[in-house]
């Protein structure tokens, strides 16, 4: 008998890809226009009133809002205070964690409002997979259903396996800071598991969709790249997610992060939105393009 899969919450369409989200609240000049279709906030972003009600009007406005769980911030924290990698951190059982407890009643507390009209919410990926299997069983009793997560580098992987099967979606997380090559590689062989698993949909958290496996068969993902625009005045242009040389020195914002409030920044939000808007219909050409054998 086949049982039947864990529906994740939230209010997405499966038949509407792929999907890149831009990862991120502090465009403050394009939160209020609905100039990209995709935004992801995390957790500790929405701790207060202000953020939260830019997020109400991003969904009247139909934007797919997608929400993390904080627990990236709250591991690089712990990963300073501890001198470890944010592996090491993020695998930490929840009770070695200071700050752990407060985030989860934000968490419930975010997701009562928030749960069912966004696109959907990651797992508390906190501690080892067993810890966050009984996590998330805790949630569903409240009424939540989040997505879980891998983690690549640390979970064994039975585990990415187990969550194809069970799971109507899952996230990829703790990539971040792998080198390209590496990284390049990993995803490459994950892609291998998930062509197993077609109904499934898979997401890529910190990954950008470019050229040589922006092809591979994950169905979403989500990026802070803008920031490199909007506070170090650099970004790449691309035609076809390839990179095609820099912009010219007169067409970068004049900011730093010691220049918050620049006149700039409004161009440079508004300018990574349109990259990612551009990006995400490119991917969408590559991924839906039949690929022919020479």
């Amino acid at each position: 008998m086949t049982r039947s899969r864990i529906i994740t919450g939230g209010s997405w369409d499966a038949d509407d890809w792929p999907v890149y989200f831009l990862a991120g609240y502090a465009m403050r000049s394009v939160n209020n226009r609905a100039i990209t279709r995709s935004r992801l906030f995390a957790m500790n972003e929405l701790a207060g009133e202000p953020v939260r009600q830019v997020a109400r009007g991003l969904i009247q406005r139909g934007v797919r809002l997608f929400i993390d769980s904080g627990v990236f911030d709250l591991a690089q924290r712990t990963a300073a205070e501890r001198n470890c990698t944010f592996a090491e951190a993020s695998a930490l059982p929840a009770s070695q964690v200071p700050g752990f407890d407060a985030l989860r009643d934000l968490y419930i507390t975010v997701l009562q409002e928030f749960g069912d009209v966004c696109w959907g919410y990651i797992e508390l990926d906190q501690g080892a997979p067993d810890e966050r299997e009984a996590r998330r069983a805790e949630l569903r009793a409240l009424g939540l259903s989040p997505i879980p997560v891998y983690r690549p580098l640390t979970d064994p992987l039975d585990e990415f396996v187990s969550l194809l099967t069970r799971y109507d979606r899952v996230a990829v997380g703790g990539i971040v800071a792998i080198p390209a090559r590496p990284k390049r590689r990993l995803l490459m062989s994950l892609a291998e598991v998930v062509r197993d698993y077609p109904d499934t949909w898979v997401h890529l958290l910190g990954y950008i969709p470019l050229p040589p496996i922006a092809h591979l068969p994950f169905r979403s993902c989500d990026a802070a790249w803008w920031k490199h625009l909007a506070m170090f005045a650099a970004l790449q242009p691309r035609a076809a997610l390839a990179p095609i040389g820099r912009l010219a020195t007169a067409a970068l914002p004049a900011r730093g992060r010691d220049s918050e409030e620049s006149g700039s920044h409004a161009f440079a939000d508004l300018a990574a939105a349109l990259s990612e808007s551009s990006a995400e219909r490119n991917w969408a050409t590559l991924l839906r393009t039949p690929v022919h054998a020479p």
